[in-house]
């Protein structure tokens, strides 16, 4: 079997509803002997080339209360309901995700959840990352999926999460133009300015000329040296497949 990479996919890009400014995919190429066989359809969603449904794709919500610089973040109030609700209903709208669930190891997430009629799972609290998280969704089959299905870790502080976003994030599992689609893990990035750069609550992402991810960061890189202004910046999205 024949194995390319997914670089071309790297040109899409998404212009976000509420922002001019475009997101794009940075996809990882899947290692020798793991291949997928689907296929893209010519739809479109939000600009995106709409993901065709053949494997099962699932949504995981890692849902975590002890943040270090917001705690309780995921049940703060917006617009009079849980940030955690928002995301969880902007996250189903996408098509291509045939179920979605919220993972967690807190009582009262999952009472949130109850409350709002969001599918909720308890996972071990000794999770250090949302993808351990996900992980055990996984090998539990916590849902009705299997390690081969997509699993996509789409997280909780992000209520102005779109459908669009999503099905740029499953891009490079699907081609239309040759059988072998191969990625390992795909994720986001957008444009920032310098002063967005500096807030080390912003994670920010470099990343090779096929759009690759070489390293993450929370410091403003890469760094100018002299000053220029030069310096293109990207933060990172928190969105995984």
């Amino acid at each position: 079997m024949q194995h390319r990479t997914v670089e071309k996919i790297a040109n899409f890009t998404l212009a976000h509803p509420e922002s001019t400014t475009p997101v794009e995919l940075i996809p990882q190429p899947l290692k020798a002997g793991h291949s997928r066989d689907d296929g893209l359809a010519n739809e479109e969603h939000h600009g995106v080339p709409f993901v065709e449904q053949m494997d099962k794709v699932l949504g995981v919500i890692p849902a975590h209360l002890e943040s270090t610089r917001l705690p309780r973040k995921l049940l703060r109030p917006l617009c009079g309901r849980p940030m955690l609700a928002w995301v969880y209903d902007r996250a189903r709208r996408a098509p291509s995700l045939e179920a979605l669930v919220v993972a967690t190891d807190s009582e009262e997430v999952l009472e949130v959840c109850r409350l709002n009629n969001i599918p909720a799972a308890m996972t071990s609290s000794e999770h250090r990352s949302g993808t351990d998280r996900v992980f055990e969704v996984m090998s539990r089959a916590l849902m009705s999926g299997s390690p081969d299905d997509v699993y996509v870790n789409i997280q909780g502080d992000e209520p102005m999460i779109t459908p669009g976003h999503l099905e740029l994030l499953l891009g490079p599992f699907r081609s239309s133009s040759e059988p072998d689609a191969e990625t390992q893990v795909s994720t986001l990035k957008v444009a920032i300015g310098s002063d967005d750069a500096s807030n080390p609550s912003n994670v920010k992402v470099v990343t090779d000329l096929g759009g690759r991810a070489l390293y993450f960061s929370r410091a403003p890189v890469p760094h100018d040296r002299d000053g220029s202004g030069r310096a293109r910046y990207f933060k990172h999205l928190g969105l995984y497949a």
